[in-house]
């Protein structure tokens, strides 16, 4: 009788054991769902198909706030950021691309958190290439036959290109 009362507490103890294992299984098997559907609706945004995009990024949205992956979800935050400017949605996406470096600084991902901001960048206009203004200048000079457009853009001041 004894043996029998061992041996269920040694199986209630594998059983225990082996219960989170399986959670983190499934936990990591909806991850790479998640970032297999993320990956889906960057491609549905690069082909301006964009409301396959959107269906794609909530649904990846959802699956990284379901596992708790705080990563995924910076990343997704930023694609639906590329998203809502893709849409003509400026003030949306700014509040996407926020939120995605936030979340990627909390973890530890400067890198992405930098490359969030180059983003966010194209949809604010912050840190626009001085080469693309002088070049602008002196179309603009052209097009108005004054030469100010190429002194003006030889005055303004350098700025970091691709920063």
């Amino acid at each position: 009788m004894m043996e029998a009362h061992d041996e269920a507490q040694r199986l209630k103890d594998l059983g225990q054991d082996l219960f989170p294992r399986h959670r983190f299984a499934e936990s990591a098997h909806r991850n790479a769902e998640g970032e297999m559907v993320n990956n889906l609706g960057v491609v549905y945004l690069r082909l301006d198909e964009l409301e396959k995009a959107d269906a794609y990024l909530s649904e990846a949205r959802s699956i990284f706030e379901e596992t708790g992956n705080r990563s995924g979800l910076g990343i997704v935050l930023c694609h639906q950021g590329m998203l809502r400017a893709a849409q003509d949605r400026p003030e949306h996406a700014v509040r996407l691309f926020e939120a995605s470096i936030e979340l990627l600084e909390e973890m530890g991902e400067p890198d992405q958190a930098k490359l969030v901001r180059r983003e966010m960048r194209k949809v604010t206009g912050e840190g626009f290439p001085m080469s693309v203004a002088r070049g602008l200048m002196r179309l603009l000079g052209r097009v108005t036959g004054t030469s100010a457009g190429d002194e003006e853009a030889q005055e303004a001041p350098e700025a970091e290109e691709g920063s």
